[in-house]
């Protein structure tokens, strides 16, 4: 394994191209003498057409010095691979940096990160801060990371590791009003990588949500979301979209949904895991929405998930008299214990509970 120190951005590229599927390459401070306003590279993966020519290997690391951002290194309107424009090789590992763009900069329109072959690939996020303003990936929803098998029988196998990342960045497609215009940060579709999600932060001011995570058909793939919060410090509104979960195996444990952040529930939900996750909703809002178009089973509730706020725990999309969801499992509501969480949906409903403590709401509380 070699190590390249790098100081100026006119000797990254280079060094990104010579990179070994082993080798690290590592930028020197937040504000280098030779680069007071950043390194910019348009992107950490490797291009065909440059000189020297790449060397073709996929795995390398790209990483600032110090895992304080604050004094490690700055990257400006660089993608970190865009698989459509760059080629086949990119980093295994980008870590300990901070990635700013620019509105109409270099980096602008373009997916931070986009993979479209099937070919098995493995990308870790460790300890990066995403910011600035970008409008997401033009023609392609908007979104900024996408995973994305259009055909369930030629699926993704791309696993991705996020740990430790801060998400604020604004300016989704120009026309993000708070409400509409904007799409999920990560897309994942038909992908049969392990994707695992941890201790991140996710302010969704400036995009639709964080996740849309779904299968066409075929349960493919899993995920695990760990111990990150998905909030937002502005824009704070009902969105028609929120966290979408469809026909995955999906466990999320000790998140934190809130300022108008929540759980979206499509189609096969039986292998979605809910282990003491926290919600605290918005008025007017909800914890977990459910869709019954299509929609079976029921998430497995483990630990205790606890709903704070003016907002429903559970909401149910059902235009169909006398039905509702049940959701089981130890839940506290504004600090009162229930074994389950009942929901109408939007006509006349008779609902029935249990013998245990119940929480039961209708189409809006």
């Amino acid at each position: 394994m070699a190590n390249t120190n790098v100081s100026t951005s006119s000797a990254l590229r280079p060094a990104i191209q010579a990179a070994g599927s082993s080798d690290s390459i590592t930028l020197q401070g937040i504000t280098p003498a030779l680069e007071p306003n950043g390194y910019s590279v348009l992107t950490l993966a490797k291009r065909s057409g440059f000189f020297p020519a790449a060397t073709p290997f996929n795995g390398y690391t790209v990483q600032g010095t110090s895992t304080t951002l604050s004094s490690s290194a700055l990257l400006v309107d660089t993608l970190i691979y865009q698989q459509n424009v760059d080629g086949a090789h990119a980093a295994g590992t980008v870590k300990n940096l901070t990635l700013n763009y620019v509105a109409n900069g270099a980096a602008d329109g373009g997916a931070l990160l986009s993979v479209t072959s099937s070919t098995s690939r493995s990308i870790t996020l460790d300890n990066i801060k995403i910011t600035g303003v970008h409008k997401g990936w033009n023609g392609n929803s908007n979104l900024y990371v996408s995973l994305r098998s259009f055909n369930a029988a030629v699926p993704l196998n791309t696993s991705l590791t996020m740990t430790g990342v801060t998400v604020d960045v604004t300016g989704q497609n120009n026309s993000f009003n708070g409400t509409t215009g904007g799409s999920a940060f990560l897309h994942s579709w038909n992908n049969a990588g392990t994707v695992n999600i941890s201790g991140s932060l996710f302010d969704e001011k400036g995009f639709a949500n964080t996740l849309n995570l779904l299968n066409f058909s075929t349960n493919l793939g899993s995920y695990s979301i760990t111990n990150n919060t998905f909030f937002r410090s502005g824009n704070q509104t009902v969105r028609p979209e929120g966290n979408r979960l469809q026909n995955v195996t999906a466990t999320l444990t000790g998140n934190t949904f809130s300022d108008g952040a929540y759980l979206d529930l499509y189609v096969n939900v039986s292998n979605i895991t809910l282990n003491t996750n926290t919600f605290n909703t918005s008025a007017n809002g909800y914890g977990i929405r459910v869709t019954a178009s299509g929609v079976s089973g029921t998430p497995t509730l483990t630990g205790t998930n606890v709903f704070t706020g003016p907002g429903l725990p559970l909401k149910y999309i059902n235009a169909t008299a006398n039905t509702s969801y049940t959701l089981t499992g130890t839940v506290t509501v504004n600090g009162s214990s229930f074994s389950n969480l009942i929901a109408g949906g939007q006509r006349a409903d008779a609902i029935s509970g249990s013998s245990n403590a119940d929480w039961i709401n209708g189409d809006d509380g």
